[in-house]
C-alpha cells in the first residue's frame, strides 16, 4: 500500500514549533492502516501511529550548531585524451549532455542529469600522465583544509586558486596517492 501526504504539515500536541512532514512512503502489509482524507477528523491514537511509522522529518527552532558542515562531493572532473571520443563515451554510457563552455576550448560541462543533489562535473584534456578523475569536495575553507591535508601527510599538487564569482579550489594528494580537490563556495572570489 502507498500512502501520500504532499508536504501536508500535521501539528503534532500544543506545540506550534513541531510539525511533521509526511512523504511519499510505502507501508507494510502489518502497518496498513485506515487514513481519512482530513487530518482534523484524526484522532490522537491515530496521529500516534502516524508517527511510529511513517517517514517524519521534525521542523524545530535550530540551535547554532558547532559541528562542520559535512564535507560532500560537488563536482568531478575526467581527464581525457580524446575529448570527442570521450563526449561519445559517457553520453552513450550515462545519457549525460556534456557541451563546450564558451572562452574554455579545454573543458566541457557535464550534466548529469540527476536530482539537485548529484553533481554535475567537467570533462578537460589530460595534463599529464595518471591525470584521471578528480573528485571535488566541499569545504567551509579551502585554505584550512588545505592545511589540514598537510598535516595529515598528503601533499598541496595545485595551490588555492580562485574561479571568478564562483569560489577557490586547491587539488591534494592524500597519504594513498589519490588526487581530489577542495571547494570553496565563494561569489567575491577574484
Amino acid at each position: 500500500m502507498i500512502a501520500a501526504f504532499p508536504w501536508a504539515s500535521l501539528q503534532v500536541g500544543d506545540d506550534s514549533e513541531k510539525t511533521r512532514d509526511f512523504l511519499l512512503f510505502r507501508l507494510p502489509n502489518a502497518f496498513q492502516l485506515p487514513l481519512s482524507p482530513d487530518p482534523k477528523s484524526r484522532t490522537k491514537n491515530h496521529r500516534r501511529n502516524l508517527k511510529i511509522i511513517m517517514a517524519t522529518k521534525t521542523k524545530k527552532k535550530s540551535k547554532k550548531s558547532t559541528k562542520a558542515p559535512a564535507a560532500s562531493l560537488c563536482w568531478f572532473d575526467i581527464a581525457a585524451d580524446n575529448i570527442d571520443r570521450a563526449k561519445k563515451f559517457y553520453s552513450s554510457l550515462f545519457g549525460w549532455k556534456i557541451q563546450g563552455i564558451p572562452g574554455m576550448p579545454d573543458y566541457s560541462h557535464i550534466d548529469t542529469g540527476g536530482p539537485d543533489a548529484s553533481p554535475d562535473g567537467g570533462l578537460t584534456s589530460r595534463k599529464c600522465e595518471g591525470h584521471g578523475i578528480t573528485n571535488y569536495i566541499s569545504v567551509p575553507s579551502v585554505s584550512r583544509s588545505a592545511a589540514k591535508v598537510e598535516k595529515l601527510g598528503g601533499k598541496i599538487l595545485m595551490p588555492k586558486t580562485a574561479v571568478p564569482k564562483m569560489g577557490y579550489f586547491a587539488v591534494c594528494l592524500d597519504t594513498e596517492k589519490n588526487a581530489f580537490a577542495l571547494w570553496e563556495m565563494s561569489p567575491t572570489a577574484k
